[in-house]
């Protein structure tokens, strides 16, 4: 799809309104050569996909007791 392509699209009225402001995202990401935008308004749209993040540690779990009863 061309820059002119987009234009058309972000300026017509035959195109529903999310696929205008996808169009005025990509039309103000191009000129910086970035898609961080686009993105934005995506996962705005139809929501961020699920992270996850791995955690491993060396450290020793320790029990903690206080009058003879396990705390932590």
């Amino acid at each position: 799809m061309t820059e002119s392509e987009v234009k058309e699209i972000s300026d017509s009225d035959d195109f529903t309104i999310l696929e205008r402001i996808t169009a005025n995202t990509l039309l103000k990401d191009i000129p910086k050569s970035s898609l961080y935008n686009l993105e934005l308004t995506i996962s705005r749209a139809f929501g961020k996909p699920k992270e996850s993040a791995s955690i491993q540690t060396n450290e020793k779990i320790e029990e903690v007791y206080f009058k003879g009863k396990k705390i932590l």
